[in-house]
């Protein structure tokens, strides 16, 4: 099968975000709400072509930003980015070469659900071990619905929305097969807070759901 959508994907991230995330306005503002003010430190993991780091920058314009993201296409995008001009890029994968030092808050969306369990629980030990006392953690991502029936509807919507978006029907079956077939090992959100909490954070609590996609908040 044709790789459709993910094909030249670094030129067409930003755009794809918009037509394949539902509500993306009210999910990505949830996530820059609560960055701390100030001077703070933030990690962004699988930080793709910077279309959330160029949204923190934006709101938080005192804090220093380290991105990590395996893709190098990814990274000369957000590169290209005058707003990002003044931001620390890291070519790898978070999951063998964690950057360096402690952080105030580490951020990541659309990336973790999709990551084996034994990657998942070790990484919110790491991302626990790197934040700074009352240190923050927000996970944006895509979360397994808790019955059949929401399954069904929220996929159902999902491919309504993606088709009223403009992509092309080959597009929205690629997105949808690439969903189902990791589906089974996604976490729904209490068995989300159950691993944060596992891995020592104290405060987890979600302040934005809708249909597939959540935010998530954990602090240490």
């Amino acid at each position: 099968m044709t790789r459709l959508v993910f094909e030249n994907l670094s030129q067409r991230y930003d755009v794809l975000q918009k037509q394949a995330l539902p509500n993306w306005q009210a999910f990505f503002s949830t996530v820059v709400e609560y960055v701390p003010e100030g001077r703070v430190d933030i990690l962004e993991l699988a930080s793709g072509t910077g279309f959330l780091t160029s949204m923190i920058r934006k709101a938080r314009p005192e804090a220093s930003i380290t991105c990590i993201d395996r893709n190098p296409a990814m990274l000369e995008v957000a590169k290209g980015k005058p707003e990002l001009k003044d931001v620390t890029f890291i070519e790898g994968d978070f999951l063998r070469a964690w950057p360096e030092g402690t952080f105030d808050l580490i951020v990541s969306t659309q990336c973790i659900f999709a990551l084996p369990a034994d990657d998942r629980i070790r990484l919110f030990g790491q991302i626990h071990n790197s934040l700074r006392p009352d240190g923050i953690f927000i996970e944006g991502d895509i979360f397994r619905s808790e019955s059949r029936l929401e399954t069904m509807i929220y996929r159902a919507q999902w491919e309504k929305y993606m088709l009223e978006q403009g992509m092309s029907p080959a597009e929205v079956e690629e997105m949808l097969q690439s969903l189902d077939r990791i589906y089974d090992r996604i976490d729904t959100i209490p068995e989300l807070k159950e691993k944060l909490k596992a891995a020592g954070f104290e405060n987890v609590f979600c302040p934005y759901w809708y249909e597939l996609y959540a935010v998530v908040v954990a602090s240490v």
